[in-house]
């Protein structure tokens, strides 16, 4: 399974497990360790990946949950290249376009800190803010889109 597909099931298992344990679906999932998240990668098989961290509306810092994903997607790479990082943040299209502008700029930031903690080259990110850019689908709130997308370009040393 690749780094993509790893954590995409492992943050859907959480969210999914989330939304019936809270009945809200916007609720940010709680820690769960994932087996497949676990799983550290064979620096031969170091390849480009993405990931997803969501969101409550408005907020930009990241939970426990959010650090966890993320400390596991640098594991899962550690003795691989890490040439590219792309950090793009969304938000929902409540509120001013200036104000989603900002939330999403601070998601962007709050993620590349924690991934300079964690260990990788500040030099290598690209911080990108969408805002509401794309956000409304026929007049309907889409709390998915409370997120920033981490697209890593990776290969072996």
């Amino acid at each position: 399974m690749t780094l993509s597909n790893r954590f995409r099931a492992a943050i859907t298992a959480a969210g999914l497990a989330a939304c019936v344990s809270s009945g809200k679906p916007d609720a940010v999932p709680p820690p769960v360790a994932t087996a497949a998240a676990l799983s550290p990668a064979d620096p031969a098989a170091c390849r480009d990946g993405s990931i997803d961290i969501y969101f409550n509306q408005w907020e930009y810092e990241l939970n426990s949950f959010s650090r966890e994903v993320l400390t596991r997607a640098q594991g899962s790479l550690a003795g691989c290249r890490i040439e590219h990082v792309r950090i793009v943040g969304l938000a929902d299209a409540t509120g001013d376009e200036q104000a989603n502008i900002e939330v999403s700029q601070k998601r962007t930031q709050s993620i590349a800190d924690a991934l300079e903690a964690g260990g990788w080259s500040r030099s290598q990110f690209e911080l990108v803010a969408v805002g509401v850019r794309g956000a409304v689908l026929a007049g309907i709130e889409a709390p998915m889109r409370r997120r920033a997308n981490i697209s890593v370009k990776a290969s072996a040393p």
